[in-house]
Parts: structure tokens; sequence; C-alpha cells
């Protein structure tokens, strides 16, 4: 064996998955150490980009305070849990990375939340139809709503909900999903695992 030894070298970086509180701190490092970047998005191989079904974001605003949120005017929302059901029936991908994307130009009732609350976790299921207005309907009788938030292109009272206890919050999002005959998973919102959006519920 050579008593010659080779500097240590990073290999496989864009493979690296990060689930850790600041995951944007991690990638700063990265490239101030060697100079890679490597994306913290939903993203995921082309074949499996139209993955598609329903999806609930669950965010945390720390303060209470009052937010315009387009049509609806401005309204005030509590500090606590809120958890917005949507569907992606284009495919996770597009509209993932969109709700995870900072500074865009608002479009959906969501996208104004989104600007002062932070995604904290992210709960799919695959399926085929719309799950957003099932998933409501049920959760309306189960958790404090938002009226008619997310909601003005069908006859659903609420697409968001509201907690002040996170499990609580979660717990009761995937117990109605389960009363629907569907299963899902939730991740949290920093990952960077491209499986996730293209494994079978």
């Amino acid at each position: 064996m050579s008593a010659e030894t080779e500097e240590p070298r990073v290999v496989g970086i864009h493979e690296v998955v990060v689930a850790v509180e600041d995951a944007n701190q991690v990638a700063a490092l990265y490239e101030d150490l060697f100079g890679l970047k490597f994306d913290l998005g939903w993203d995921m191989p082309d074949e499996n980009m139209r993955v598609k079904g329903g999806y609930v974001l669950v965010m945390e605003l720390e303060k209470g305070r009052e937010i315009s949120v387009g049509s609806l005017g401005r309204s005030y929302f509590p500090a606590g849990f809120y958890a917005y059901c949507g569907s992606a029936l284009a495919g996770f991908k597009a509209r993932l990375n969109r709700h995870l994307t900072e500074n865009k130009k608002p479009k959906w009732h969501i996208d104004y939340l989104v600007q002062e609350a932070e995604i904290r976790e992210i709960i799919l299921c695959q399926i085929e139809k719309r799950l957003e207005c099932l998933l409501s309907q049920a959760l309306g009788g189960e958790l404090t709503y938002i009226p008619h938030f997310g909601c003005s292109d069908c006859h659903c009272k609420s697409h968001l909900f509201f907690s002040t206890d996170k499990d609580s919050l979660v717990e009761t999002i995937i117990a109605s999903i389960t009363k629907l005959g569907l299963s899902s998973q939730n991740y949290p919102a920093g990952s960077f695992m491209p499986e996730h959006v293209s494994r079978q519920a």
C-alpha cells in the first residue's frame, strides 16, 4: 500500500438528504466549503413528476396578525397552526415547489398566508381525484375553520383549518384521511427527499 494518501474529497453531494432545523444554512455551508449547490425543493426524477393526488400544508404562525388575503380582504389570524387542503392533479412537483418558493407573486389565497407563516409539514395522499373538498368537508366538523379561505371555486365552507396544537391537528387530518379509505405520508417541509413524491401511498 502506498504511503501517500489522497486528500479527502466530497462525492455525491446531490444525493445528500437534508432533514435539519435550518436546511438553508446547510446548503450555504456546502456552497462555501466546496463550491457546490443542491436544491432544497421537492425535486424528483422527471419520470415521476406526474405523480398526483391531494396534499395538506401544515403551517405555523408564531404571532397573531392581520393578513390581507386577496379578494377576502384583511382578516386577523391568531398564532397557532394552520392546515391547508389542496389538490395537485397535474403532479405534486410543480404545486409543492410553488408553495415552497419564496417571494412569488400571490395568485391563490394560500399564497398570502404562506408569506407570513412557516410551512412545517406536508401530508401527501396519492389519489386520482380531487381530495381537497372531500377532506375539507370531513375536517369541517372536527376543526375550527377560516370561512371562505381557498374555496372560491367550490361549495366548501373553507379549505383552511386552525388549531393551537400541531400534533392534534395532524392526528385529526390523518384520521380523517383514513376514514375516507385512503392512506397518507407526512414529511418535514425542509426535507430534500426525492422519493417522497414518487413513493406509493
